[in-house]
């Protein structure tokens, strides 16, 4: 199946190995890979070659659980401001996001052409995520 575990867990294991998939001055940890999302589950070469980095989801805990925090995300002004700036996108991987996750916490995979565009979608996404949790919410980062 498509579990969304395996673009966290090619993400980890590419970060902890030095290379030219990893350079060294992307300020978000961008690795070079093919897109664990993209293709047929079976042969992952059939995804693209593309730079990816992953971003933490805030959660608040709420009845014993945690509820991660991503809709504000998808607000059409972030999506113009992300358009304005570069050609990356972003999925948001976990099971109250269509992209079921069994092995890791729901995240944020940020993908693009080059890893300085996805530093810079980063750096926007990681703003979002800081602005909501300064003013929307009680959430918490894990970790």
């Amino acid at each position: 199946g498509n579990d969304g575990s395996r673009g966290r867990l090619l993400y980890e294991v590419a970060l902890s190995c030095r290379g030219p998939h990893r350079p060294e001055h992307s300020t978000s940890g961008a690795i070079k890979a093919f897109n664990p999302l993209e293709g047929d589950s079976e042969d992952p070469r059939n995804g693209s070659r593309c730079w990816i980095t992953v971003l933490e989801l805030p959660y608040v805990f709420e009845k014993g659980r945690k509820d991660y925090q991503a809709a504000y995300l998808l607000r059409s002004d972030v999506l113009t401001r992300l358009k304005k700036k570069v050609k990356c996108y972003f999925r948001v991987v976990g099971e109250k996001f269509r992209m079921p996750v069994k092995l890791c916490d729901p995240y944020l995979l940020v993908s693009g052409r080059t890893f300085q565009e996805v530093d810079i979608a980063a750096e926007i996404l990681g703003e979002e995520i800081r602005k909501h949790m300064k003013h929307n919410c009680s959430c918490m980062l894990p970790r």
